[in-house]
């Protein structure tokens, strides 16, 4: 039996585990009822809480694993387009509507994506709860997502369209996040880029002053994961930014001792 599954077109698109336990997305052929064919299949790694579809992607919220961008425009070999970090990870359900793809997580709250263009994915909203967040579905312009410990809440378009003019939207490619936070003594900062870039991360005090630089050098694109220890440091509110040429994104982290 299947975990999730959607259908678009003559296609079927489930997600299970095979015969060794592995995740793994199926497509079927499904232009003949009566006869179903599985035409591809691909490895996923992780537990894919939820699926959906838009334009040839699959987008699959892999808890630990993140956001699974899949192509599969052709459906004998499907691919993993990219894959898209946030925070810890901890991705529940996807949900398409128009050009926006919704993403419950079990920490960030409601995450909010434009797929306008899949080759470039733009985070643009958020909405922290404070508890749990699972579950999510669209319905006539309002977005329902549900809580484990608070029960429902219902989202409208146009709040989060006035959410998003607050600010430019960032590259989802540039998500900046680390993990554990507060931290003590190491978190791990996590970052993605979509091309080969110089980039420069450096931590800071509250008073601007640097406390440490992680990174200063050319990198490739690609998803990274740099740690950083607060041992020698006192306890309080630090600021970390990653600049490239093209951005700059600043995030804060809490050390507690």
């Amino acid at each position: 039996m299947g975990n999730r599954i959607i259908v678009e077109g003559s296609n079927a698109y489930v997600t299970n585990w095979d015969p060794n336990g592995n995740y793994k997305l199926f497509i079927f052929d499904i232009s003949d009822y009566l006869n179903p064919i599985q035409t591809g299949e691909l490895d996923l790694q992780y537990y894919p809480y939820g699926i959906d579809y838009k334009d040839n992607i699959v987008y699959a919220a892999c808890s630990e694993g993140g956001l699974f961008v899949i192509d599969v425009s052709d459906k004998y070999n499907p691919f993993i387009k990219k894959v898209i970090y946030y925070g810890n990870h901890s991705m529940s359900y996807a949900c398409v509507s128009d050009d926006y793809l919704y993403v419950t997580d079990g920490i960030n709250g409601l995450l909010v994506f434009d797929i306008t263009n899949s080759d470039y994915i733009n985070l643009v909203g958020q909405f922290l709860f404070g508890n749990y967040a699972y579950y999510v579905k669209e319905y006539r312009g309002k977005i329902y997502v549900s809580s484990f410990e608070a029960g429902l809440y219902i989202f409208q378009n146009d709040l989060i369209a006035s959410v998003l003019n607050q600010q430019p939207a960032v590259p989802a490619d540039y998500l900046l996040q680390n993990f554990p936070n507060p931290f003590n003594p190491t978190t791990t900062i996590s970052f993605g880029l979509s091309k080969n870039e110089f980039v420069s991360l450096k931590v800071y005090n509250m008073l601007g002053e640097e406390i440490a630089t992680l990174i200063n050098e050319e990198m490739s694109s690609g998803i990274y994961k740099v740690e950083f220890n607060g041992t020698n440091l006192a306890s309080g509110i630090y600021i970390y930014t990653i600049k490239t040429p093209s951005h700059s994104i600043t995030k804060k982290m809490i050390l507690t001792k």
